[in-house]
């Protein structure tokens, strides 16, 4: 999730405050027998960036992180850098450690890759992802989480087999990783890559009750939502994004450098632009035409953009994690 509202209630709940330390044993003691001690890697990379962790009743999935606010509170931070659970999360040992590991695998694509900072909803900066951008974005991060997500859960089952079947209802099991590994010799880049493309195209229930759409559908859905809303509040505000820009290789490849081996090897699969059901692409022209938004394709790359500025992305992800509101 990249923008939010600001939450009010910070970690106080007793369970919440074990089950991350518990979870990080867990985390810890985790080897793989390509990559290694994936575990002690992860912890180091989970305090790194250091998300606040807080209880949220009110919070319908089981997790969220919440990045970029907009607009900043005075004298606040624009990026939150917080992950919120609910509280049925928060009591499940096997959940909390699946959950908490999903959103810190999005807040390390924060702070690795430009792509996650040129976002509509950072005041800090000139510079914004175009719609169809920032739903390939959206697919990407997603598909970056779920792949991570899994593989650390699968070698979590492997010391507590009462946690092999958390992630079931997700688009992607630990049984659907072990399986694709299976089927890559055990190679482990080759199989993120081809699970990146499982779970988007995971079918399920993700939208309603009704109908099974892919994964994608939901994630796109929800870019776009996202996208008009921001835009509405910046129109309204006169603030409109000076120049859009769009992802190259190098700014996808940053997502998928979390942890391991990075998702995105297969470059034409890294490239592709997403596959929009009609109702997606009926909601992406809206948004272009209402906002006047240039073609896709003339516009510059993230890292076009920022080279253009003699801005190299660690001092723009620097600058816009320290940005306050006026």
């Amino acid at each position: 999730m990249t923008g939010s509202a600001d939450p009010t209630n910070n970690i106080s709940d007793t369970q919440l405050r074990q089950g991350v330390r518990r979870s990080m044993r867990w985390l810890r003691a985790l080897e793989d027998t390509q990559a290694g001690p994936v575990g002690k890697v992860a912890c180091r990379a989970f305090n790194r960036v250091a998300a606040r962790e807080i209880a949220d009743e009110a919070l319908r999935v089981n997790a969220v992180f919440r990045g970029f606010i907009w607009p900043p509170n005075k004298g606040q931070s624009g990026f939150q850098n917080i992950i919120a659970y609910n509280q049925a999360v928060s009591r499940d040992p096997a959940r909390f450690f699946a959950a908490r590991t999903h959103e810190y695998i999005h807040a390390l694509q924060y702070s690795s890759a430009a792509a996650m900072n040129t976002d509509p909803f950072n005041a800090a900066s000139d510079i914004a992802l175009g719609p169809l951008a920032y739903v390939q974005r959206k697919e990407r991060l997603e598909q970056d989480a779920y792949v991570k997500g899994a593989w650390l859960q699968s070698l979590l089952a492997q010391k507590q087999p009462g946690c092999a079947n958390v992630l079931d209802r997700t688009p992607l099991g630990v049984q659907d990783f072990l399986r694709l590994r299976a089927d890559c010799g055990g190679d482990l880049g080759l199989t993120l890559s081809r699970a990146a493309v499982f779970a988007a195209n995971a079918q399920g229930n993700w939208l309603d009750t009704k109908s099974r759409h892919p994964a994608r559908d939901l994630w796109h859905y929800l870019a776009l939502r996202e996208y008009e809303g921001i835009l509405k509040a910046r129109a309204r505000s006169d603030k409109m994004p000076p120049v859009y820009v769009r992802m190259g290789l190098a700014d996808i490849r940053e997502i998928g450098a979390t942890l391991g081996v990075n998702t995105f090897g297969n470059v034409a699969q890294a490239m592709a632009l997403p596959e929009l059901s009609a109702q997606n692409k009926k909601l992406l022209k809206e948004i272009e035409k209402r906002f006047s938004i240039p073609a896709h394709d003339t516009m510059p790359t993230v890292s076009e953009a920022l080279a253009a500025r003699d801005m190299p992305a660690h001092r723009f992800i620097k600058q816009s994690r320290q940005y306050k509101g006026p």
